[in-house]
């Protein structure tokens, strides 16, 4: 029941910040946030969410990249399952492993071969490209296909969504394996960190990023991941944002592996969204994708 109430406030927030485009696949994102397009929608067990990856705001191109529209759906479990015993790990996955409300990916804090398998802050990719991400903490990987994506607390979107500093950070988005994604907050307006960086002082996340246990929001889940570090607040014109390389003390930044389950060992996704789960065992039928 708490999760389909969740669901309900989620159409609410999406009534909110929702924009339809015409532009057509392929074409630049209007840079004031006007060609935003962003869905969901409960079918079974299934969560589908439809977006064409254009941001809900503004976006400034930094890098040699531009924020370019293109049509993506997902398909992940509305009822995760936590897999205690397992992880699947993302710190050589490339690409997006999630979906946020601004109409962003969420990448890892893995920026490719050339830093290799993430492994600290120091080959993270937010150290490496901080310095490129936009005033809203996202910007793109590609000129010519859909690539808009943050891997950092998206503070545009934290600013619509009134985040607080003395209390729980909003939901932001959803990762692949179907758990919620929050913003950098945990219980009481915390900044959210490793347990082995707090010396397991809750409340802290553990190695994938992620809380187990009630939080402030009763929202219904037993586990979700944070979107960790500082940022501006969504209302710094600042290019690059302030706050995008980040420090050490907010690794991984994202979730760096997964403890959600998919029934036949991870979706088979369309380019650009290259996630995977954990195998479920026969039993659980949820289909995710």
């Amino acid at each position: 029941m708490a999760i389909r109430k969740m669901a309900e406030k989620i159409a609410t927030l999406l009534l909110h910040v929702s924009f339809f485009s015409s532009l057509a696949n392929g074409e630049d994102c209007a840079s004031d946030g006007s060609s935003y397009t962003y869905s969901e929608s409960l079918s079974g067990d299934s969560r589908v969410i439809t977006m064409n990856v254009c941001p809900n705001h503004v976006w400034t191109k930094i890098n040699p990249n531009d924020a370019v529209l293109g049509s993506f759906e997902m398909d992940i479990p509305a009822y995760p399952r936590y897999e205690a015993s397992q992880t699947a790990d993302l710190s050589e996955q490339g690409g997006a492993i999630g979906a946020l409300f601004n109409g962003a990916y969420i990448f890892s804090a893995y920026g490719g071969s050339n830093y290799g398998k993430v492994e600290s802050y120091d080959n993270s990719a937010p150290k490496a490209e901080g310095d490129t991400f936009d005033e809203c903490n996202c910007h793109s990987s590609s000129d010519d296909r859909k690539s808009y994506h943050c891997h950092t607390p998206p503070s545009c979107l934290l600013n619509q969504l009134q985040e607080k500093s003395d209390a729980h950070s909003p939901l932001v988005g959803w990762a692949q394996d179907g758990f919620p994604v929050y913003g950098p907050r945990g219980n009481g307006g915390i900044m959210m960190k490793q347990c082995s960086f707090t010396g397991n002082v809750e409340p802290c996340v553990d190695e994938c990023g992620g809380y187990y246990g009630d939080i402030d929001l009763e929202d219904g889940y037993v586990y979700r991941y944070y979107i960790m570090g500082e940022h501006s607040g969504g209302t710094s014109c600042a290019t690059p944002e302030p706050y995008g390389e980040s420090s050490a003390d907010y690794f991984p930044f994202t979730p760096l592996c997964f403890k959600g389950c998919c029934p036949d060992g991870g979706p088979h996704p369309p380019i650009m969204f290259v996630g995977y789960a954990l195998s479920c065992d026969s039993s659980y039928s949820v289909r995710c994708g």
